[in-house]
């Protein structure tokens, strides 16, 4: 089961207006929010919680139409402003000066690592995939 379907089963029962985490009212769910948000000095509410999963979602998949599916969105440029830009620490540069890589070391992999490492995360196989697909090596 992916990573939508959990999240589906565990927030949604089918009736908007229905309970949000199975035994919990919307009403007790924003009324505990609010109160915790006091005890912390933040301000929390439902909303937030649908933006962060919906930014984990995006984070984990980088698929924009399973995000706008997740939070129901009927236009996925509603979704694009929706989600938190996930900032990747290797294009902001930082982690090239944080951390020291050799590369050369991709090169000895065999084949089945290599396949066993771009398979292992979601974002690699996107990535590849359409790499693949911008040289012309996958049609």
């Amino acid at each position: 089961m992916d990573y939508f379907e959990k999240m589906k089963q565990l927030l949604y029962n089918g009736n908007k207006h229905d309970y949000v985490f199975k035994d919990l009212s919307q009403r007790s769910f924003k009324r505990y929010l609010k109160q915790f948000s006091a005890e912390i000095n933040k301000n929390i509410t439902p909303h937030s919680f649908k933006r962060g999963a919906a930014t984990t979602l995006y984070a984990e998949t980088h698929d924009l139409l399973l995000v706008r599916d997740f939070c129901d969105h009927t236009d996925v440029s509603i979704t694009q402003q929706y989600i938190d830009q996930v900032q990747d620490p290797n294009r902001t540069g930082s982690a090239r000066f944080t951390t020291s890589y050799d590369f050369s070391k991709i090169d000895s992999l065999s084949r089945e690592d290599l396949l066993k490492l771009i398979h292992s995360e979601r974002e690699l196989e996107v990535k590849a995939f359409n790499f693949g697909k911008q040289i012309k090596a996958i049609e």
